[in-house]
């Protein structure tokens, strides 16, 4: 069943996609069997292109999320389990300490628990080496807090394909979107060349800034996915539905709890009234209010996205923009989320502008 939002709701999104200067922004509501799909803008500023609901936005960070299932799809068929040792599958994948390179487990890659300093292995794309690895430092001890590392994921995704026996890209196609009917979803380690794109942007003084993506090269496994409000719609029920699509399992219900499972311990953010936090596989986990929520979010190549479930209202959110602004992305999905918990509404766009200005003054004092 089709449902849309009410007045208030779009003007908010009209309003804050305005305050930001976002070009293009996509969204996907899911509670119970209702699907609310909304797009507002053009595909590039000054452009005449209308956003859709089968306009592609990449995911950033949030493919992470498309690679656990991944894994799971092999997991059920008892070809790699989330506890093998990762020297089994890849024996380049080397860390400083010999100990944890010996005893490093998919779970501990996918759980992001390995704790070394990310901002040593520069981007961490596609020209990035496993072996650039040895020479990181350690941020806190093996599995004891949160850290994510791009190369972790890249690591997952090569496994895969040595497992599977083809390429990493392929295997998502013909194992996880084609049997969900994701007609608007892929992988990619360029930038495509799709007229239904959200094209990537820059916050300008007044306005959003084109950028060029023709050096995009992101961190397969880690980034790449590109995909739509109305395949959006499929990917959160798969999750809220605990891997069935319809009646039809995808994923094994076991292998799904593993993913939505906390890993490891996160630092709580109490500006959003959260006390506590951690990570799955491909999942934040934190609460809002009383409500436990799941998240994945990805800021790459000038384009945001953050996609947001709580399991036990039945309820996903997400939202994509064609502009790198994290506060932007996250001002309208807690919007939504107040709205769908019948909360007071407010007005989060300067809040979360005021707290993206304090971490970068944080994290500019903490590199000195």
């Amino acid at each position: 069943m089709t449902a849309t939002l009410n007045h208030n709701l779009r003007g908010y999104i009209e309003a804050t996609r305005d305050y930001f200067a976002a070009p293009s922004v996509a969204l996907t509501v899911v509670k119970g069997e209702e699907t609310v799909l909304e797009t507002f803008g053009t595909t590039r500023t000054g452009g005449d292109i209308p956003v859709t609901e089968k306009t592609l936005f990449t995911m950033g960070a949030g493919s992470r999320a498309y690679t656990a299932a991944a894994t799971a799809l092999l997991v059920d068929k008892g070809l790699l389990g989330w506890d093998d040792r990762v020297q089994s599958y890849l024996p380049e994948f080397v860390l400083p300490d010999p100990w944890i390179t010996d005893h490093l487990t998919l779970r501990d890659l996918l759980g992001q628990r390995i704790a070394l300093e990310p901002l040593n292995l520069g981007s961490a794309g596609q020209d990035s080496s496993f072996g650039e690895l040895k020479d990181t430092t350690r941020i806190a001890g093996f599995r004891e807090r949160y850290a994510p590392l791009p190369l972790a994921y890249r690591a997952v995704a090569e496994i895969i394909a040595r497992v599977s026996e083809q390429p990493f890209a392929d295997f998502l196609k013909q194992r996880l979107f084609d049997p969900l009917g994701l007609e608007h979803t892929l992988s990619a380690k360029t930038w495509p060349d799709l007229a239904d794109l959200a094209q990537p942007h820059t916050s300008g003084p007044n306005s959003a800034a084109p950028l060029d993506p023709a050096g995009y090269s992101p961190c397969e496994g880690g980034g790449g996915i590109f995909t739509s409000a109305a395949d959006s719609a499929i990917w959160l029920r798969l999750h809220l539905r605990r891997g069935f699509l319809e009646r039809t399992p995808i994923i094994k219900w076991t292998s799904m709890i593993d993913i939505l499972s906390p890993q490891i311990v996160a630092e709580p953010d109490a500006r959003r009234g959260e006390v506590i936090a951690g990570y799955g596989m491909g999942w934040h986990i934190a609460n809002y209010a009383d409500a436990q929520i799941l998240y994945q979010e990805g800021h790459e190549a000038g384009t945001s996205a953050l996609n947001l479930l709580l399991p036990r209202e039945n309820l996903g959110i997400a939202v994509r923009l064609g502009l790198d602004c994290p506060p932007a992305v996250r001002a309208i999905t807690y919007r939504l989320l107040d709205a769908f918990l019948n909360r007071s509404p407010v007005d989060w766009a300067p809040r979360f502008k005021a707290w993206a200005e304090e971490d970068r003054v944080a994290a500019e004092a903490q590199a000195g």
